[in-house]
């Protein structure tokens, strides 16, 4: 399992992904595999959309490589 970003910030998590230390599909695989290890504990997670978020990160990344990413880009909160 990687969660090696599960405990950035938000700010945190977006200045990686502005200085392309990470790709926005690194950062979702990271808090898929978070919540595949923790939410059967914690149940917190009703469904979720593994392949849905990581067609969501790689549109993300073709933003931020194509210059036309704003301060949310790469964090989907639905």
């Amino acid at each position: 399992m990687t969660d090696k970003h599960s405990d950035l910030t938000i700010h945190a998590a977006h200045e990686l992904l502005k200085a392309k230390k990470i790709s926005s599909v690194e950062l979702t695989t990271d808090y898929l595999a978070r919540i595949k290890a923790v939410d059967p504990r914690v149940r917190a997670i009703v469904t979720v959309t593994a392949e849905y978020a990581l067609e969501q990160a790689k549109k993300a990344d073709e933003r931020i490589a194509a210059g036309k990413a704003g301060p949310l880009t790469g964090f989907r909160f639905a």
